[in-house]
C-alpha cells in the first residue's frame, strides 16, 4: 500500500494508434462512480503521446483501480491487445520499476539500491566514453590555479585546467559530492567549488554545444 509520498504510474502501451484519439477523448470525459472515485483518491494525472497513456497516482490501490477502468474501454475501442504495466518510482535509482519491486526500507536495503544506481551510472559513463558528473573549482588567481592543478595531478586525479578553473570528472553523483568536499578542504581560501552534471552530459542530451558551461561560477 502506498503513502502520499509515493508515485505510481499506469502505462498503457497502445498497439494500434488508429483508435487512440477516440479512446483519449472518452477517458477525458469519463465519469466514475462515487465508490470508484473514492478508491482513486484525490487526483489521477493523465498524459499521453502517440502510442502511450500514462496515469499517475499516489497509491498502488488507485493504480489498480485505473487498470480496472481502462481494460474494458480498451476492448471497446479495438485496443484490447494493448499492454498495461503498473510501475512505481524508485527515488534512489531514479527509475520506474514494476510495482511488485518493494522500495528499500532498511539502511542496508537503501545502501544496496544506492550502490546499484552508482554502478549503473559508472558503467554508462564508461560505455559512452564520458562521465556524468563534474566537480568544478574557480580559484582566486591564475597562479593558485596552476599550483592547485599540479597538486591534484600529483595525487593522481585527471584534471582539466582552464585559466582560473579546474574541472575533474566523476562517475556518479556520490563520487562528485565527495570529491567536491575534498576540494573545498584542500583548495586555497576563496575557492568556489560546485558539483553538477557534466558538460558532456548536457551536450549528449541536446541542451548545449561543446562547451563546459561553468554555471554558478564567476567569469
Amino acid at each position: 500500500m502506498g503513502t502520499v509520498s509515493d508515485d505510481f504510474r499506469v502505462t498503457v502501451d497502445l498497439v494500434d494508434d488508429g483508435g487512440v484519439a477516440d479512446f483519449v477523448d472518452e477517458m477525458q470525459s469519463i465519469e466514475v462512480e462515487q465508490e470508484v472515485a473514492e478508491r482513486l483518491g484525490d487526483r489521477v494525472v493523465v498524459s499521453h503521446d502517440a502510442d502511450n497513456l500514462f496515469f499517475y497516482t499516489d497509491t498502488e490501490e488507485a493504480a489498480r483501480e485505473v487498470e480496472v477502468l481502462v481494460k474494458p474501454l480498451l476492448a471497446q475501442h479495438g485496443l484490447g491487445d494493448s499492454t498495461i504495466a503498473i510501475l512505481r518510482w524508485h527515488p534512489i535509482e531514479e527509475e520506474w520499476l514494476d510495482a511488485s519491486v518493494p522500495l528499500p526500507t532498511t539502511p542496508e536495503e537503501i545502501a544496496a539500491e544506492r550502490a546499484r544506481q552508482e554502478q549503473i551510472e559508472t558503467e554508462e559513463g564508461r560505455e559512452q566514453g564520458w562521465v556524468e558528473f563534474e566537480v568544478r573549482a574557480e580559484l582566486p588567481s591564475h597562479r593558485a590555479t596552476v599550483e592547485f592543478a599540479k597538486q591534484l595531478e600529483d595525487e593522481g586525479l585527471p584534471v582539466v585546467r582552464r585559466w582560473k578553473f579546474v574541472v575533474i570528472g566523476a562517475q556518479n553523483e556520490d563520487d562528485a559530492n565527495a570529491l567536491a568536499e575534498r576540494l573545498r578542504a584542500e583548495a586555497p581560501e576563496g575557492t568556489k567549488v560546485i558539483a553538477e552534471g557534466s558538460g558532456n552530459l548536457a551536450w549528449q542530451a541536446g541542451r548545449g554545444g561543446r562547451f563546459a558551461w561553468l554555471g554558478g561560477l564567476g567569469g
